[in-house]
C-alpha cells in the first residue's frame, strides 16, 4: 500500500509538470502570434559590393510626416528629439531639418531615404 502511495504522487508530480509546460507553451504561442511575425529586411547589393537594406518609401514618408507636423505644432527641441527616438524604435529611421530647411529622412546609419 506504501507503494500505491508513492506510485500516486510521482504521477500527481508528473501531470502538474505536463500542465505546466503545457500553460508555458500556450502563452508563448499566445505571445508569438500577438506579436506577430517582424518581416525580414531585403537588402540590395551596390557596385562595390556593398549591401544595403531596401527601405519602405510609405514608412519614409511617416516618419517625415510625423517629424513635419510636429514642428508645424511648435514642439520643442527636447519633444522633436524624442519623437526621432521613437520614430527609430519604431522605423528604423529619424528625421531632421537640413542646413537649406528641408526635411530629411535617413536610416541608423546615416544614409538619407528621401528629402523634402
Amino acid at each position: 500500500m506504501v507503494h500505491y502511495g508513492i506510485y500516486q504522487e510521482n504521477n500527481m508530480k508528473k501531470e502538474s509538470l505536463i500542465k505546466a509546460l503545457l500553460m508555458i507553451g500556450g502563452g508563448y504561442l499566445a505571445f508569438l502570434l500577438i506579436k506577430g511575425k517582424k518581416p525580414i529586411a531585403s537588402t540590395k547589393t551596390s557596385m562595390d559590393g556593398e549591401t544595403t537594406p531596401v527601405v519602405d518609401k510609405s514608412k519614409a514618408d511617416i516618419v517625415m510626416n510625423a517629424y513635419s507636423q510636429a514642428l508645424k505644432n511648435g514642439e520643442t527641441p527636447s519633444t522633436l528629439t524624442e519623437l526621432n527616438k521613437e520614430l527609430m524604435k519604431e522605423f528604423g529611421m529619424r528625421c531632421y531639418v537640413a542646413d537649406g530647411g528641408a526635411l530629411v529622412v535617413c536610416d541608423v546609419k546615416g544614409n538619407t531615404i528621401l528629402t523634402k
